[in-house]
């Protein structure tokens, strides 16, 4: 650490301390500068909108929960990697691992939907009739073993994606999540106004933090893939350096 840095934090310190005693000023008291009334009035309403975030992500969290109780795992008759198979996910989205081989490992399988297992019977049964029509009848016993798989796994099918398409309607999850994103996107559109401003008082600054602060109350996850948001901690240091150079 030199002395320069030592003299130039003691500056700005004392220069935020002068900031902040001005700001906590009486309503009536004399001051050289008042804060942008748009950026007091979007501090204002911050609150409000941040509990209506809040609100929405804890109902689609709950929604998940109650889902989560009787969300079915499939068949092991029917998971299988073919072309159109999907990966077994939750009602979020998220892969369902299961242990997976002679080691046990955990990995999200893949399983057939009914439409595959229709298209895949339908070429078994093609390849039946082209291999009897030959002399050798190679492979036939191959082909009957698979299309008997499959007969077997397509009501079992059915009967997965049947269930997890009653309670997906059921859960209200899809309605509830559209409702967190939309709330999401109305949080951020009004932090990012926030920080577009430039302070004139350490009220701003302040409104600044209050911002940020707000915006922790999404998930880290989608705060990190956020790419617009990356920069407001960084405009906020600067507001700060900004009060503390302006006494």
């Amino acid at each position: 650490m030199t002395f320069k840095n030592i003299i130039d934090r003691r500056r700005v310190l004392l220069g935020l301390a002068a900031a902040s005693t001005a700001a906590a000023a009486p309503a009536g008291a004399e001051s050289k500068l008042a804060e942008t009334p748009d950026l007091v009035n979007l501090g204002d309403a911050l609150p409000d909108v941040t509990a209506r975030f809040i609100d929405a992500r804890d109902k689609r969290a709950a929604n998940e929960t109650v889902a989560a109780k009787v969300w079915p795992r499939a068949p092991e008759e029917i998971l299988l990697c073919a072309q159109g198979s999907l990966p077994e996910r939750d009602i979020a989205g998220r892969g369902l691992p299961r242990p997976w081989g002679k080691r046990g490992i955990e990995r999200v399988r893949d399983y057939v939907p009914p439409s595959v297992i229709l298209t895949m019977i339908e070429g078994h049964k093609a390849k039946i009739s082209h291999i009897l029509g030959t002399k050798s009848n190679r492979g036939l016993k191959g082909e009957q073993m698979w299309l008997g798989r499959m007969e077997a796994a397509l009501p079992l099918s059915e009967q997965y994606c049947a269930q997890i398409e009653r309670i997906r309607s059921a859960s209200g999850y899809s309605a509830a999540y559209v409702a967190e994103t939309r709330a999401r996107e109305t949080l951020k559109t009004h932090v990012n106004s926030i920080m577009n401003f430039e302070p004139r008082t350490m009220e701003g600054v302040v409104i600044q933090a209050q911002a940020v602060m707000a915006w922790q109350s999404v998930d880290a996850f989608l705060r990190h893939m956020d790419v617009d948001a990356w920069d407001w901690p960084a405009k906020m240091a600067a507001s700060v350096l900004a009060q503390g150079g302006s006494a």
